[in-house]
């Protein structure tokens, strides 16, 4: 959006941070850091933690057990570790306010992994932008129970845009 504007109608951002703060340096550098040092299934063990609610692992041992399985099998080392790197380079918070798209801006209230007043800031830096918090979820908002707020919050959107 920020590059090809004209590309672009509408924007939705869930769970965003445009630069990296301490948190989020911190959390991305003990995700590298498990990568490293003990593959894929450590960093699952770190990522569930920072993208889900300990009530949600607590209820869901069963399905976690089961993505984690999925997560090894599918993924990539060096992928992750780029994707990473990538995060880590990432910062456009002195041209986020260049967006002038209608941006609706989803946050999970318990979201760790890019905490809230990262969203936050960037709902002030873009005019035009609207930002709704979910509670009782953190950075992924795509869990089971959430999902149909989450749709419902999106195709408000959606249709007025």
């Amino acid at each position: 959006t920020l590059d090809h504007p004209d590309k672009t109608s509408s924007l939705i951002l869930l769970s965003p941070f445009s630069h990296n703060d301490p948190d989020v340096r911190e959390n991305l550098e003990r995700l590298r850091e498990s990568v490293i040092k003990g593959g894929l299934p450590a960093f699952f063990d770190e990522a569930i933690r920072l993208v889900v609610t300990s009530e949600f692992i607590s209820t869901n041992a069963n399905a976690i057990a089961q993505m984690k399985k999925e997560c090894v099998r599918i993924n990539s080392p060096a992928a992750i570790l780029r994707t990473i790197d990538a995060c880590l380079n990432f910062n456009v918070k002195d041209r986020i306010s260049q967006i002038s798209h209608p941006t609706l801006v989803i946050s999970g209230r318990e979201d760790v992994m890019s905490p809230i007043h990262l969203a936050e800031q960037i709902h002030r830096s873009i005019k035009s932008s609207e930002w709704k918090i979910m509670e009782g979820v953190g950075h992924n908002l795509l869990v089971p129970d959430k999902v149909p707020e989450l749709t419902e919050i999106i195709l408000e959107f959606l249709q007025r845009h």
